[in-house]
């Protein structure tokens, strides 16, 4: 079964980023410069805790 990517919007900035199966939403902004608050990197302190308004599946297809 492929993996499944995702694309997460990013308001303030207006930028959209490829997020896919294997990598976190913070670990795919940092990617592309988009700072984000953290404070444990795993999700367990709350720090990195976002409001998510809504989300769609990135289908990838080949033509």
């Amino acid at each position: 079964m492929p993996e499944k990517s995702n694309v997460v919007a990013f308001t303030k900035s207006q930028k959209e980023v490829v997020c896919d199966a294997k990598e976190t939403i913070l670990q795919a902004a940092q990617k592309e410069g988009i700072t984000l608050p953290y404070g444990c990197q795993m999700g367990a302190c709350g720090q990195c805790k976002l409001r998510k308004l809504f989300w769609r599946s990135l289908l990838r297809r080949r033509l």
